[in-house]
């Protein structure tokens, strides 16, 4: 193919992967989270791969009358598959290069499993076999038009674990996980069984077709049906329910004093609005007597260091969180069993925190918002100083996880 005609079709190609990238930016930051959202791009990329080389080899089939009569004419179905797939590799490298360079522009960390992206190449390989078998069984312009979204669909609602081998991502948060490699290895295996049974679905089968030949497609396709047995079945007996496990990665980007704040590195991008948010927040606590602990550190699922506080950063309340959500920040002063457990704490501990965000709010000149009928009826004595009494009084039980004692002021 012409470097040219490649060149132009990379382009539209990386044009979709950016498009992915950008529609959702959250991940940016975050090494997990990168590598991530660049192999969820071929869930786009991939059916669009697959009309490309539908494309490519709807040219190819023209020139028939040629290549049927060459020594080499049964290449021609992979040539057109391999320069589907070097389209979309290339493709692929320039929406990995973009969100590379868009994590690093920002304050970034976190752990990186970069053999991840091996994810995309593989995949991006079936969809070019996948495109040329299209178009090998029915050689018309409508093959070229259904191969992406006959994929795409496949990928969305085939029967399992099709959308599990197909889909890499994007997952979502990644913060304070890492994929699980022998969950990875047995897809790897199925979508490389699945790239051989395409490629000895696409050859060429004429009768003058040589015996070495055969023999090389059966090994093929036996080869294909092993790594596809234990691949699908791995899968499907529910080895890729969970794509994640805990990661080493640790609340150790940290910032100011009384008190200091940690998140985990993954999202350091964050770290300076929550310290606006803590910056604003605290001093309306300590002025009524509370006593902050010294450190309050990001939960992800793992436990905090003892004595330090807690908090949850959300990345859609991040960058416009209000005065009663950065109270929130601070309203969990211990990171207590009783938060994590089965049976979880009393609904009495989850209301004192709402109650101290407003009467905070209160304390700052906003106007405080009731969540059950009781507080309605007692909201107008929230700035009273029986109130603020309660408030220390309870944000030292929540500190010391005597959530047993907590007792609402209109109880």
């Amino acid at each position: 193919m012409d470097s040219r005609i490649r060149a132009a079709l990379v382009l539209p190609v990386a044009g979709v992967g950016a498009y992915v990238l950008f529609s959702e930016t959250h991940w940016m930051g975050g090494w997990a989270a990168t590598i991530d959202i660049v192999t969820g791009s071929t869930v786009l990329t991939g059916p669009v791969i697959a009309s490309v080389a539908a494309g490519l080899h709807l040219t190819s089939l023209r020139m028939r009358p040629i290549s049927d009569a060459a020594a080499r004419g049964w290449q021609v179905p992979y040539r057109s598959a391999l320069d589907g797939w070097l389209v979309g590799v290339v493709a692929y490298l320039v929406t990995l290069a973009l969100a590379v360079a868009s994590t690093l522009l920002i304050p970034h960390g976190g752990p990186a499993q970069w053999w991840v992206l091996l994810a995309g190449v593989l995949v991006l390989a079936l969809a070019a076999l996948f495109g040329t078998l299209v178009t090998q069984v029915l050689p018309h312009p409508v093959a070229v038009l259904a191969a992406g979204p006959v994929l795409f669909l496949i990928g969305a609602f085939g029967p399992a674990p099709l959308p599990e081998v197909l889909r890499f991502g994007p997952t979502g948060s990644m913060t304070g996980g890492q994929i699980i490699p022998s969950v990875y290895l047995t897809r790897f295996a199925a979508v490389v069984a699945i790239c051989i049974g395409l490629a000895v679905a696409s050859a060429p089968w004429r009768e003058r077709q040589r015996r070495p030949r055969l023999v090389a497609a059966a090994g093929a396709a036996v080869v294909a049906v092993l790594l596809g047995a234990g691949g699908v079945f791995a899968t499907a007996t529910g080895i890729s329910e969970t794509r994640l496990e805990a990661s080493g990665e640790r609340p150790t980007a940290c910032a100011g004093e009384d008190p200091t704040v940690c998140v985990m590195p993954s999202h350091r991008r964050y770290l300076a609005a929550v310290r606006r948010s803590v910056d604003e927040a605290a001093p309306v606590l300590v002025d009524a007597g509370v006593t902050l602990p010294d450190r309050y550190q990001e939960s992800s699922g793992g436990k905090v260091s003892e004595g330090s506080g807690t908090f949850y950063v959300d990345p859609y309340l991040t960058a416009e969180r209000s005065f009663r959500d950065s109270v929130l920040l601070l309203a969990r002063p211990a990171d207590c069993p009783q938060w994590s457990s089965d049976k979880g704490p009393p609904y009495a501990a989850w209301d004192a925190e709402q109650l101290i965000a407003e009467w905070a709010v209160a304390r700052h000149g906003g106007r405080p918002e009731a969540f059950n009928r009781e507080m309605n009826a007692w909201l107008p004595q929230i700035d009273d100083g029986a109130t603020r009494t309660w408030v220390v009084e309870t944000f030292d039980m929540l500190k010391s996880c005597r959530f047993d004692r907590i007792v609402m002021p209109w109880e």
